[in-house]
């Protein structure tokens, strides 16, 4: 496949400037549905790199950089609830004249997706859910939080570490995406480039992630939930019951992946999602 090189942009909505990358075959972008695609906690738009060159052919591809991520900007009073991230991707859509998206969320993404497709339901034509439930597996759920902290004496030995923690990728492939994720402290180290502070309380509330089991029964569009096979942070039964909650909804698992579904088997995640993504295109 021809390597396809991203626009990277910003957009200016009330709390401040928005970073996203368009990925463009060549065609006015206006001709083709828009893709819209959200990373999760810790992670930037290029989560996508490697899935948004599949996509462009028949999409204009939109990732941004959600609120406390990458180049977008920091909440100055801390405000990380869903339904602040949820207002940031209508305000972003409307400053791209962007009317109705197909819509894919990762993990933290997944949860604004839900929250976005319920409460804009004329704006989600379709919905994809990447490992994500509002009910998170506890022995993952302190996995993850436990990597919040984490700080490495240089940013190659970030690398070895994060690859030996999840062997299953490239570490050229880990590399290509932490380059985006870690940034270098004050005292020479390196760790995670999110707001650690205002993020952590987002992860940690419980009143937030039950609001979500009730605005997935509200959800419209068809949606399709994919589960890696190997995840420790979304059990079959959470799965189970998410895809029960939701009107019409499709699971499908993704065999071998963890959490990390995309980087993880690429081809499988494509061999999954594409299909549902093509229905809706012949339902129009």
């Amino acid at each position: 496949m021809q390597k396809l090189v991203a626009l990277e942009r910003y957009v200016t909505i009330p709390n401040g400037k928005v970073f996203y990358q368009e990925w463009n075959k060549g065609e006015k972008i206006s001709q083709r549905p828009p893709l819209l695609l959200l990373h999760g906690m810790m992670q930037t738009s290029h989560t996508w790199d490697d899935f948004a060159p599949y996509a462009a052919s028949n999409y204009r591809v939109i990732a941004m950089d959600q609120r406390g991520h990458g180049k977008t900007f920091a909440s100055p009073n801390k405000d990380y609830s869903t339904s602040a991230m949820t207002q940031d991707i209508k305000q972003v859509l409307d400053e791209l004249k962007v009317p109705q998206v197909d819509l894919i969320g990762f993990s933290m993404g997944a949860g604004n997706s839900i929250s976005f497709s319920a409460r804009f339901p004329e704006m989600v034509r379709s919905l994809v859910l990447v490992d994500f439930a509002p009910t998170i597996n506890p022995e993952g759920k302190a996995k993850l939080a436990a990597s919040f902290n984490l700080s490495w004496p240089s940013f190659e030995e970030a690398v070895d570490a994060i690859w030996k923690a999840n062997p299953k990728r490239t570490r050229e492939n880990i590399k290509s995406r932490v380059l985006h994720s870690l940034a270098e402290k004050k005292d020479g180290t390196w760790g995670w480039r999110f707001d650690l502070e205002g993020l952590q309380s987002k992860f940690t509330d419980p009143e937030s992630r039950e609001e979500l089991w009730g605005l997935a029964s509200q959800i419209k569009c068809p949606v399709l939930l994919i589960r890696g096979e190997e995840s420790d942070i979304l059990t079959r039964e959470n799965a189970e019951k998410l895809a029960a909650v939701i009107p019409n909804c499709r699971l499908e698992s993704v065999p071998k992946c963890t959490h990390t579904v995309v980087g993880d088997n690429l081809p499988g995640f494509v061999s999954v999602v594409t299909p549902f993504l093509d229905l809706q295109k012949s339902s129009l």
